[in-house]
């Protein structure tokens, strides 16, 4: 009986972790209010930042940026995209920087799927990356990103996520 309460309480206390470390809207919404402002996105978000930071230098290389873009779009982690992979990742992230989405164009040497240099070369003539770099030093850092994703993603604009903004986006650009 003894080992039995205690794998119950174990098996809670791994659930109740596994589920804190959920990242949706309400994880967010600290004051529920049905709101998510700068402060509790940036609050929210600020693990993200280090999935682009890969060398922990404390900002953003154009690289380290185009690489986690592209990393979020690849949904199967197979290093390449493939044609939905690039139209839903387009439609997410890209829509406002390129003039067009024909993947046959970014699928460079035709093998009907987009690898990371590829994807890299897509942007290079595009402001995607300057779109975050706001400060225009070279380096996106945190406070640059928590604002420029906010803003993407607040379709309204007002200032604030509602739910249907938030969740919208953040399979995306949200590590759970």
């Amino acid at each position: 009986m003894k080992k039995y309460t205690i794998n119950i309480l174990l098996l809670l206390f791994i659930t109740s972790i596994a589920y804190s470390q959920t990242r949706d809207f309400k994880s967010f919404d600290r004051n529920s209010d049905k709101s998510i402002d700068q402060t509790e996105f940036n609050e929210g978000y600020s693990n993200t930042y280090n999935t682009y930071d890969t060398d922990r230098d404390g900002k953003i290389s154009d690289r380290e940026f185009y690489d986690a873009s592209f990393n979020r779009m690849d949904r199967d982690q197979d290093g390449n995209l493939n044609e939905d992979e690039w139209e839903k990742g387009f439609d997410k992230q890209q829509r406002d920087y390129l003039p067009s989405n024909p993947y046959s164009k970014f699928d460079q040497n035709k093998d009907q799927q987009i690898s990371q240099q590829e994807y890299r070369d897509s942007f290079t003539n595009s402001d995607y990356y300057d779109s975050y770099d706001t400060n225009k030093d070279g380096a996106i850092d945190r406070d640059e990103l928590n604002k420029r994703t906010l803003s993407a993603w607040d379709k309204n604009r007002d200032g604030t996520l509602d739910e249907n903004e938030f969740n919208e986006y953040h399979p995306y650009y949200i590590d759970n």
